[in-house]
């Protein structure tokens, strides 16, 4: 059967005390992060104050919640809320404030 003994023998417990229908359940393990009690409020207070860093993220998770969690699962986490990440553009050093403006309010009146 290409199985264990120690699966088999867990196969054949199952049956014996619900027939078919036990086996047809599925009982793995989905641990669930201890952020998901504070889903609401993290993503009412990040919608309105954008983290620009995963570290300033990390802290103010830290502080709201007392909740430590690494870069990658914070990440995840924000990843999960509708958050993502933007990359952020450079300002040539000889940029022309005038013709900026101008470009700017073009952009508003469209």
């Amino acid at each position: 059967m290409g199985i264990s003994g120690n699966t088999l023998r867990g196969y054949f417990r199952d049956y014996q005390s619900g027939r078919i229908e036990k086996l047809k359940e599925i009982n793995f393990s989905r641990p669930q992060s201890e952020l998901e009690n504070y889903r609401s409020t993290l993503k009412d207070y990040f919608e309105s104050h954008p983290p620009a860093t995963i570290n300033e993220a990390i802290l103010t998770i830290e502080l709201l919640t007392g909740i430590k969690r690494s870069s990658t699962q914070v990440r995840k986490f924000l990843k999960s809320i509708g958050m993502r990440c933007l990359k952020v553009g450079q300002i040539p050093s000889k940029a022309d404030t005038e013709k900026q403006a101008e470009y700017q309010k073009n952009l508003n009146q469209d």
